[in-house]
């Protein structure tokens, strides 16, 4: 404790012990004077009592703490039902329980759970955009499937490529990847739009057949069916060439296959 502090406290003192009335704090205060201080040992301290500081051992019902003097040994609390005790336990010789250790083993479990959820929804589950390649020789709309158009563009550009649908050749063109200093007048292309060009009734139509000539199956002009085609070429009356996606084409047409990869 400082001193100073302490000849203000010391000061104060007859005003916090009371046994004055309001009129009789001015007559009756006199200044204390301390001209030394006691040395207290360890354990004790500094009280003021009977009008003189001296040294005195705190003593009360309260809880007593072990000194925990040696080396590498921590201050621990535990607490068994109705009682609990203070003791020095060195470091790392505390042994959770088996309940504790399986609470902790779920709580992680959860949290890593929890992280892959997060990380799922983040990210999505989106399959990335294919790039345009290029055209493979005209065929009409009987190519024979999706797989079939597939494997027409894997022997035309490699691993990997298949028939391209409306939205890559869309990121296609936005990237770049589709050269605009030239025109393409058709190309087969994936999309269903569940859409009846024709209006006749099939029940293809209804199945998202209809704009993909019954998922590339059909060479018929007629039964409802059209194919998807697209093309790049300037609006009438414009000079900048855009994609256009025509989703009538009968699907008789020769058309080559637009792949991407």
């Amino acid at each position: 404790m400082r001193k100073t502090k302490l000849l203000y406290s010391l000061a104060l003192a007859p005003l916090l012990l009371g046994g004055y009335s309001d009129t009789e704090i001015g007559q009756n205060v006199d200044p204390l004077t301390v001209t030394t201080l006691p040395k207290c040992a360890d354990g004790q301290f500094l009280v003021y009592r009977n009008g003189a500081v001296t040294c005195e051992t705190v003593t009360g019902s309260g809880t007593s703490l072990p000194d925990c003097k040696t080396p590498g040994q921590l201050l621990t609390y535990t607490n068994s039902g109705e009682l609990s005790s203070y003791s020095c336990t060195d470091k790392g010789n505390l042994q959770l329980s088996a309940t504790d250790q399986m609470t902790i083993t779920n709580l992680q479990t959860q949290i890593t759970l929890i992280g892959t959820t997060l990380t799922a929804v983040g990210t999505g589950t989106r399959v990335a955009a294919r790039t345009y390649r290029g055209l493979t020789t005209p065929t009409n709309g009987a190519i024979g499937g999706i797989k079939a158009a597939a494997n027409a563009c894997v022997a035309a550009f490699g691993t990997g490529a298949a028939m391209c649908d409306v939205y890559s050749m869309y990121i296609s063109v936005a990237a770049g990847k589709v050269p605009l200093n030239a025109d393409i007048a058709g190309a087969w292309v994936y999309q269903a739009e569940w859409t009846n060009p024709f209006g006749t009734a099939s029940v293809d139509v209804t199945a998202g057949l209809g704009d993909n000539c019954a998922g590339y199956t059909s060479g018929l002009a007629a039964g409802g069916l059209a194919g998807t085609r697209f093309s790049l070429m300037a609006p009438t009356g414009d000079t900048v060439r855009v994609p256009k996606f025509y989703s009538n084409t009968t699907c008789d047409t020769q058309l080559p296959i637009a792949c991407c990869q």
